[in-house]
C-alpha cells in the first residue's frame, strides 16, 4: 500500500486468534520525533546572572509528537572538601528539566540557533522559532519555494509508520537554516529588528513597518526579536538601552512614511483609508515615543493640506477624549475649531474636544476659542475654559443672555436643539452656579484645590448674584432678577442644594456699606465700618432688599407676585430654620411678615403659609388677637388655628378646618375634635359640645361616616343632639341617620356554616332568623340601644329621600 511520503507500507502487527475469530492491530499514526544537541559554551567572563550560568550548559532538546522538552545537562564529579576530584571515576551525568512546549501539530525536525533558541519544524512544513528562556514562540513568515525533501529511513528499515527524517536534508550553522529542496538548495536565517524593518519599508508597507517599530519600542510585540535586549521589568537597563536603539529608527521611518504617502505628486493620490492608518500608527508612535514636538510638528504638517487634515483631526480626537492627549499648541487648536466647527455632525464632537482638553491660559487664543464656542453655542465649555483660566464670573452675563433671549436657536441654524440638550444655556448657568458655589469645578464637580481658591471662586460669584443692597434694587440686583427670570423655581432650588453644603459654611464675605452715613449732629458723612457676613446671612440679605423693593414699588415691575411670594417665603424658612446663624432685625421680621400676610398670589399660598408658621412660632408676636383678621385674610387657616389655640378660643379653632378651601384639612377636624373631646380641660370640652351641635350640617356634609364615628368616639357628644340639631336640615339628618343606623356593611363573602337558614317562605317575605345572637350583624346590634321614636323618624326620612331601602331595612330588623 502506498502512503502519503510514497513509500510502500509496512503493518508493524500481526495476526492474533482470540475464540476463533481474527482480528488485525494497526499502528494509525505515524511516529514523530526529533532530538537537538547544545554544546556547552565557553565565554571569557564568568557569568553574573542564572540566566548566563544555564547558558554555558549543554541542552538537550527532544520532541515526541506535539511535545517539545527542554533539558539541561549537569555533570556531577565526587570531589573532594577543597574541590578536586577524587579519583578517576567518571562523573555522573544529570538531567534537569527546564522548559516545555507544545506546538501545534507533530515535531519532525528540530536544532538549536543559539542557546536560549530552539528552531523546530512540524509535519505541514510551517518553521518555529522558539526562546526556552521565556517560552516565547514566532512563526517564521518567509518559507522554502518548495517543499523540503524528507527520508523515510524509519518506515523502510524498520517497518513503522513514522513521519520522514529531515536531519540530511536540513541544517543549522552560524544562525542560518540550509534546507534541500528539491533540485536546489535553500538557505535562510533569522532578520534581526533592524531588517524586519528594512524590508518592510522597501517593499512599501510603511505602515505595518511603523506600527511593528512602535511595538519593538515598547517590547510589546509577543515575537522573538533579534538583536534587541530583552526587557525583565519596566524601566531597566535592557528597556532603555532597546528605546535607544529602536526611537531614531521609528522616527526615521514616520517621516519616510509621510513624505511618501502625502506627496502632492504622488498619483494615483493615496485614499482616505490608508491616510487614516497612517495617521493612527504616527499619533501612537508619537506617544510611545512621549514626543509631542514630532506629532504637533512634522506629523501635523504633513497632513495639514486640505484634503488630509480632517482626517488627521478625526483620527487625533479618540486618543483626546480618552486623555492620551491633554494639551495641544495653538495652532492644532486653530485646526480642530476650523475643521469641527464648519458641519453640523462635528459640533457636538468639538464641545467634547474641548471640554477634554487643558487650556491654559497663555498657550492659545482666548478670544478665540471664547468666540468659537459662543457662535456655536457650546456653553459647556465657555463656562469651563473661564473657570481654568481663574475668571469665575467672566461667563455668567454671556450665558445668562443666552438663555433670556426668546428663542435659543436664533441666529445660527447648524446647532441642532436635541443634540446639544446639555449645551442650554438655561440649563448651563444653573448647573455651573451651584458646582462654583460649592467649591467644585465645571462640569466634572472635582474639588477645587487649594480650598483657598475655591473658597475665592464662592465669594466672587456670590457677590456678583447677591451684592449689598442700594437705593436701586432694580440694577444692583441685575443677576439676580436674571437667573430668576430663567427659572424662579430651578434658582431656589439650587440655593437650597448650595447651602446644605457642608463647604458653604466656611464661605464669609466683607460686606461694605453701599453709602456713608450723615451724622444728624454735624451733618457730615460718617462712612460706616465694613461686616463680615456668613453666605446664607448674604443670601437672606440680598431677597429681603429685592422683595421689600419689588412690593414697595409694583409699578417698577422689579419682580412678579409669585416671584414676591416664593423668595419671601424661602427667605424666612432660611431664617426659623437657621436662627442664630441667619439674623433679622424685629422690623425685618415685621415687614416681610406683612408681604406674606397682604401678597395678593394664590400660587404662593401653601409655601407663604408655611414660611409665616415657622416665622410666627420662632418670634411670637406679643398680642395674638392683632393677627387674626389678616391671616384669615391671607387664608392661613392653620396658622389661625394655632392662635385660637394659643387665646383657648376653641370653637373657632375648629371653625379653621371648615373654612379650609382644601378637603384634606376640612376632613381633619374629626381628628381635632377627638383630641379636643380626649382634653381634661372641661373649657375645651364644653366648646367641642357647642361647636359640634352648631355646625352639625356642615360636619355631615364633610363625611357623615366620620362624624358618626367622632360623636362614639367623645363622651361629651350624643347623638340624640346631633340628630336634633339637624331639623331643619332633614336630607343630612337623613344622611347622619343612616350612617348611624343602616351603615354600609363590608364586603364578604360568608361560609356555609354561617349561611342563614331557608324556612321555605316566598323571597318576598323572607325573614332572616339568627338562631343564636353573636350571629346578628354589628349594624343590628348597635341599632337596638336607639329608641324606637329614632327609628321611625330614620323610615320617615327613608320613605322621603330613599324608599326603595326601605323593605331591606325592615327585612333586617324585624326581630328587634
Amino acid at each position: 500500500m502506498k502512503t502519503r511520503h510514497g513509500v510502500e507500507q509496512q503493518y508493524r502487527a500481526g495476526f492474533q486468534t482470540a475464540e476463533g475469530a481474527r482480528r488485525r492491530i494497526v499502528a494509525r499514526r505515524p511516529y514523530a520525533g526529533s532530538v537537538a544537541w547544545q554544546s556547552a559554551q565557553r565565554i571569557e567572563r564568568p557569568a553574573t546572572t542564572p540566566a548566563e550560568s544555564d547558558a554555558m550548559l549543554p541542552k538537550l532538546a527532544y520532541s515526541w509528537g506535539v511535545h517539545i522538552h527542554i533539558l539541561a545537562v549537569h555533570l556531577d564529579y565526587n570531589v573532594s572538601g577543597n574541590g578536586t576530584p577524587l579519583g578517576s571515576a567518571a562523573p555522573r551525568v544529570r538531567f534537569e528539566r527546564e522548559a516545555e512546549w507544545t506546538a501545534i501539530e507533530d515535531v519532525v525536525y528540530c536544532r538549536w540557533i543559539d542557546p536560549t533558541t530552539l528552531l523546530y519544524m512540524t509535519q505541514s512544513q510551517r518553521v518555529f522559532v522558539f526562546e526556552t528562556q521565556f517560552a516565547q514562540e514566532t512563526e517564521i513568515s518567509t518559507v522554502p519555494p518548495a517543499r523540503i525533501v524528507g527520508r523515510a529511513w524509519v518506515t523502510l528499515t524498520t517497518g513503522v509508520e513514522a513521519e520522514p527524517s529531515y536531519a540530511a536534508a536540513m541544517g543549522v550553522h552560524r544562525r542560518r537554516l540550509f534546507a534541500h529542496c528539491g533540485s536546489a538548495l535553500y538557505v535562510g536565517r533569522l532578520l534581526s529588528w533592524a531588517e524586519r524593518l528594512e524590508l518592510l519599508a522597501t517593499q512599501g508597507q510603511l505602515v505595518d513597518a511603523i506600527a511593528l517599530a512602535t511595538g519593538f519600542y515598547q517590547a510589546r510585540t509577543g515575537q522573538i526579536v533579534v538583536g534587541l535586549p530583552r526587557v525583565q521589568r519596566p524601566g531597566d537597563a535592557g528597556q532603555l538601552r532597546r528605546q535607544a536603539l529602536v526611537g531614531g529608527r521609528l522616527a526615521d521611518l514616520m517621516r519616510r512614511a509621510l513624505q511618501t504617502t502625502l506627496a502632492i505628486d504622488r498619483a494615483p493620490r493615496a485614499t482616505d483609508a490608508e491616510v487614516r492608518a497612517l495617521a493612527t500608527v504616527c499619533v501612537q508612535a508619537c506617544l510611545a515615543l512621549s514626543d509631542m514636538q514630532i506629532l504637533f510638528g512634522d506629523v501635523f504638517e504633513s497632513f495639514s493640506s486640505e484634503p488630509y487634515r480632517l482626517a488627521f483631526l478625526e483620527t487625533v480626537e479618540p486618543f483626546i477624549l480618552s486623555g492620551a492627549i491633554t494639551r495641544v499648541p495653538a495652532q492644532m487648536l486653530n485646526a480642530l475649531i476650523d475643521g469641527f466647527g464648519s458641519t453640523l455632525s462635528h459640533v457636538q464632537r468639538l464641545g467634547a474636544v474641548l471640554y477634554a482638553l487643558d487650556l491654559r491660559h497663555g498657550e492659545f487664543d482666548i478670544d478665540r476659542v471664547l468666540g468659537c464656542c459662543r457662535k456655536l453655542r457650546l456653553w459647556r465649555t465657555f463656562a469651563r475654559v473661564w473657570l481654568d483660566l481663574g475668571d469665575p464670573i467672566a461667563p455668567v452675563a454671556s450665558i445668562i443672555a443666552a438663555a433670556t433671549q426668546e428663542n435659543e436657536l436664533v441666529g445660527n441654524e447648524l446647532v441642532d436643539q436635541e443634540q446639544l440638550d446639555d449645551e442650554v444655556p438655561s440649563a448651563v448657568i444653573f448647573d455651573y452656579f451651584d458646582m462654583v458655589m460649592r467649591g467644585r469645578s465645571y462640569p466634572d464637580g472635582q474639588l477645587l484645590k487649594p480650598q483657598a481658591r475655591a473658597e475665592a471662586y464662592s465669594a466672587r460669584v456670590a457677590q456678583l448674584v447677591f451684592p449689598p443692597a442700594t437705593d436701586d434694587a432694580k440694577g444692583t440686583f441685575h443677576t439676580l432678577r436674571a437667573l430668576l427670570a430663567i427659572g424662579t423655581e430651578r434658582l431656589l432650588a439650587t440655593l437650597g442644594h448650595i447651602l446644605n453644603d457642608p463647604f458653604t459654611s466656611y464661605i464669609n464675605l466683607i460686606v461694605k456699606p453701599s453709602s456713608p452715613q450723615t451724622s444728624r449732629d454735624s451733618g457730615r458723612a460718617l462712612r460706616r465700618a465694613s461686616q463680615v457676613k456668613s453666605l446664607v446671612q448674604v443670601v437672606v440679605d440680598a431677597l429681603h432688599a429685592l422683595t421689600m423693593a419689588a412690593h414697595s414699588h409694583p409699578e417698577q415691575n422689579i419682580l412678579a407676585p409669585r416671584q414676591i411670594g416664593l423668595l419671601t417665603s424661602f427667605a424666612l424658612i432660611l431664617y426659623a430654620t437657621r436662627f442664630p446663624l441667619v439674623y433679622l432685625t424685629d422690623a425685618t421680621v415685621s415687614e416681610w411678615s406683612d408681604v406674606l400676610l397682604t401678597l395678593n398670589d394664590t400660587s404662593t399660598r401653601v409655601e407663604r403659609e408655611n414660611a409665616f408658621e415657622l416665622l410666627f412660632k420662632l418670634n411670637p408676636p406679643p398680642e395674638y388677637a392683632d393677627y387674626i383678621d389678616r391671616v384669615r385674610g391671607a387664608g392661613f387657616f392653620r396658622v389661625l388655628e394655632h392662635i385660637y389655640y394659643t387665646l383657648g378660643q376653641f370653637e373657632d379653632a375648629l371653625r379653621t378646618f371648615l373654612d379650609h378651601p382644601d378637603f384634606v384639612q376640612r376632613r381633619a377636624v374629626f381628628a381635632a375634635i377627638q383630641d379636643l373631646g380626649a382634653a381634661s380641660r372641661p373649657h375645651a370640652t364644653e366648646s367641642v359640645c357647642r361647636f359640634v351641635v352648631s355646625n352639625a350640617a356642615e360636619l355631615v356634609e364633610v363625611d357623615a361616616d366620620a362624624f358618626v364615628e367622632t360623636v362614639e368616639t367623645v363622651e361629651a357628644l350624643d347623638h340624640i343632639s346631633v340628630v336634633d340639631a339637624l331639623d331643619m336640615h332633614p336630607q343630612l339628618q337623613f344622611s347622619y341617620m343612616r350612617a348611624l343606623l343602616d351603615p354600609a356593611p363590608e364586603q364578604h363573602t360568608p361560609s356555609d356554616e354561617r349561611s342563614p337558614p331557608n324556612i321555605g317562605l316566598p323571597d318576598e317575605q323572607h325573614i332572616v332568623v339568627y338562631p343564636f345572637q353573636s350571629l346578628v350583624p354589628d349594624n343590628a346590634q348597635s341599632a337596638n340601644k336607639f329608641s324606637q321614636a329614632l327609628h321611625e323618624r330614620y323610615l320617615e326620612l327613608m320613605c322621603q329621600y330613599s324608599p326603595g331601602a326601605v323593605l331591606p331595612y325592615l327585612k333586617q330588623h324585624a326581630d328587634q
